[in-house]
């Protein structure tokens, strides 16, 4: 997001600040106080067994009867950050918009963006609302309001500012697109759907005044080529700019961007529902892969390339509609679904062909309308319904004995299920809820009004509460810790607490110059099946930034878990798992992981078997990457057509600037063919980045020699290329300018 030449955020006050009416709720009615100066001792908290203490009140559940001298009222305490607004219209839906401010963000106060669209009685009335709340500050508590802690920012009201973009008809449903968050796509009531930019509000937010004057606000691009409107709608966010758009007739359209900024929309759409498509998302690590919910009650899984049928369908059979989906981004084969039941269930898609899910939930009493995985943490979802109420579940909490003891003889306290560790209320019909990606434990959630909180029991994900005297811990040998853990999933824990505690940066098998003993030979900690991988990512995704795991003995497997972590860790630049047991496919979800965040410096693949359809893929993932400039294909099975995919990526010049391809064919077959060397000496006269080429060991002739020779002379850049053990004979060993050493 643009800022001004300082590199200041600059802040003023919304225009229309009117039209916004921003709270925090204070419990207790109004100029109502409390007894000061009370003290209570240990015994009058303790219950009448003088063990278990005792809770005053009653926990009210959604759907229970209210006396007339009865009203709802909260503990200021359960929230770290609550603030609620009203706006002239009601908002089916919202999206947060990724900003430059930072990612990990848990200082008081806070500043998010986020677009809404509105639900106007007059269809000419609607627009996309783009907002900044500024100055969010922290709940005061009701017991601490005398506390020397507080500050005076604590205190004061956000900051609301807003632009605003008409929008022909009620916005049934938006998303912004996860690569580039002000292209936002909508759903209208008109049947519709269109694409925005939204640069030129936002920008405006963000820093008065930069956005260049007479902008249009008219949509990029609109389809009506749906039969029905339609509320089924997610970007790609593994193929940048792809999109799918699902109706109230059944239909999925498949939309692929353009030259031009424009897209081209699938004429044929992808049928199989019986009804209205309700929901869709497109897998976190597969771009031709998404999935879809329906008034069929049925769940589908979609493979681009079959337009006739899904690939996958399980019927919940409740029949009622499943209103809604999410599919988890840190652990890709678990995906919620939420149904008109009040229902909501969470499929292991390794399973998924059973029709039976891994868990269901019934503590809802309307219909579900939204769901949505924790983007920290890996085993939390947050569900909202039509009965007036928001949940967070933790699937990784378990029955605790004394917990159940604590509740002994409270009706009102019996039956909520361990893993239920928060419900939010006072809203009345939510619509919709998200996540703030960049603020932890931060959420947001739209009815007839807004709200944004955070709970007090939120974590600030790896780095949230540790003090700096923790840093110091580099190394910790935990091996003898098997013979007093029950099981590996136990153990993992073990390991992950104590890389939370040091903030670890790197994992490796030499950090510190000692040995790893987290990923030695048979003592690798993060593959203890997925409970290791959550509690892996959970433990170092803040912090991590290197995963040097070559000769470790990696087994295929391993590949999928470390792709999981791959897509956790927000802060990830380097990747090496050469010389393992690794395979293609193991390779490929690797690739497939890094593209989602676009930001790996360095990757090695040494000796992975990759073959030509991964080298093709690598060679894609090259060309678009917006980081990378050191990759690692030494010792693997690439032929000439998969050199010849890397040779095409070379010539449009990307940021690689080092490349290993030494010995990359073992295959004798394609041992003569040189098509791919001459392909590669082709794309080094026009690439101007590369300075590091490694093709020793390819068996390389005068012919491609002489033709590699004459590219690094045009090249003008290269100022290193290994030709050692290949057929040059009498090749000259300095082929140009500049001092460039050809080995």
């Amino acid at each position: 997001m643009p800022v001004d030449e300082d590199g200041e955020e600059l802040e003023y006050e919304d225009e229309y600040g009117d039209e916004f009416e921003e709270e925090i709720f204070a419990g207790g009615e109004e100029g109502e106080e409390g007894e000061e100066g009370m003290e209570i001792s240990a015994s009058e908290m303790l219950g009448s067994d003088g063990v278990h203490a005792e809770v005053e009140g009653r926990l009210y559940r959604a759907g229970d009867p209210l006396a007339e001298d009865e009203k709802l009222d909260y503990d200021s305490s359960a929230y770290d950050m609550l603030h609620r607004m009203t706006w002239d219209y009601p908002c089916l839906t919202f999206g947060f918009v990724r900003d430059s401010l930072g990612e990990q963000r848990t200082q008081y106060p806070m500043t998010s963006y986020l677009v809404a669209g509105t639900q106007a009685e007059r269809a000419a009335d609607n627009q996309l609302v783009c907002l900044k709340l500024s100055k969010m500050a922290r709940t005061i508590h009701d017991d601490d309001s005398e506390s020397d802690d507080d500050s005076d920012e604590d205190d004061e009201d956000p900051i609301v500012e807003v632009q605003r973009v008409p929008h022909q008809g009620t916005v049934n449903r938006l998303r912004l697109m996860p690569q580039t968050s002000h292209i936002c796509a909508t759903w209208s009531e008109s049947g519709k759907a269109h694409v925005f930019s939204l640069a030129a509000p936002l920008a405006t937010l963000h820093s008065p005044g930069s956005a260049p004057a007479g902008v249009s606000t008219e949509p990029l691009f609109t389809f009506d080529g749906h039969a029905d409107e339609g509320f089924a709608l997610d970007w790609s966010r593994v193929a940048t700019g792809v999109l799918a758009t699902g109706d109230n007739k059944g239909k999925i359209h498949r939309w692929q961007p353009a030259e031009g900024g424009s897209w081209v929309v699938d004429p044929v759409p992808f049928s199989g529902h019986e009804g209205a498509v309700e929901d869709l998302e497109w897998s976190p690590v597969e771009p031709n892969v998404f999935m879809s919910c329906g008034g069929d009650s049925t769940v589908r899984v979609w493979d681009v390339r079959r337009k006739a049928g899904s690939a996958l369908a399980v019927d919940e059979k409740h029949g009622v509609d499943v209103n809604v989906m999410s599919w988890n981004k840190l652990v890709n084969y678990l995906v919620v679904t939420g149904a008109d039941d009040g229902s909501f269930r969470v499929w292991d898609l390794r399973s998924f062909q059973s029709g039976e899910p891994v868990a269901k939930f019934n503590w809802h009493h309307a219909a579900i309308t939204s769901v949505e995985w924790s983007p920290h943490e890996s085993s939390t979802i947050a569900v909202c319904g039509d009965d007036h109420q928001l949940t967070l579940w933790d699937l990784a909490l378990e029955d605790d004995p004394e917990a159940a003891s604590a509740v002994r003889g409270r009706d009102d306290l019996k039956d909520i299920p361990p893993q239920l560790y928060f419900v939010h209320q006072g809203q009345q019909h939510m619509k919709e809820l998200h996540w703030h990606v960049q603020l932890p434990g931060v959420l947001g959630s739209t009815a007839e009004d807004f709200n944004i909180f955070k709970p007090a029991n939120a974590g600030d994900g790896a780095a949230g509460g540790r003090s700096e005297s923790q840093n110091c811990l580099t190394m910790i040998d935990l091996h003898r810790d098997y013979l007093r853990c029950r099981g590996k999933s136990e153990l993992a824990i073990w390991h992950g607490e104590l890389l939370r505690g040091c903030k670890r940066s790197a994992i490796g098998v030499e950090v510190g110059h000692v040995t790893d003993s987290y990923w030695c030979p048979g003592r690798r900690w993060v593959y203890h099946a997925s409970e290791g991988a959550a509690f892996a990512i959970d433990a170092v995704k803040a912090t991590l930034t290197s995963i040097s795991l070559p000769a470790t003995a990696l087994q295929p497997e391993d590949g999928t878990v470390l792709a999981t972590m791959v897509r956790g860790c927000t802060a990830l630049t380097s990747l090496d798992v050469g010389f393992n047991n690794l395979d293609e496919r193991g390779v490929l979800e690797l690739v497939r992981a890094a593209r989602q965040r676009d930001q790996m410096v360095s990757l090695g693949f040494a000796s992975c078997k990759i073959g030509t359809q991964g080298a093709k893929e690598i060679a894609t993932y090259v060309a678009t990457c917006a980081a990378l400039a050191s990759l690692n294909l030494e010792y693997n099975c690439i032929d000439p057509e998969g050199a010849m995919a890397l040779a095409d990526a070379l010539s449009g010049d990307p940021t690689l600037t080092k490349l290993n391809l030494s010995e990359m064919n073992r295959s004798p077959e394609d041992r003569d063919d040189m098509g791919g060397i001459l392909a590669i000496s082709s794309a080094l006269k026009t690439n101007r980045h590369l300075t590091y080429l490694n093709l020793s060991t390819n068996n390389i002739d005068v012919r491609a020699g002489t033709a590699l020779a004459g590219a690094v002379a045009i090249n003008g850049v290269l100022k290193h290329v290994d030709l050692t053990s290949n057929r040059l004979c009498g090749i000259s060993s300095h082929a140009g300018r500049q001092s460039r050493k050809i080995v």
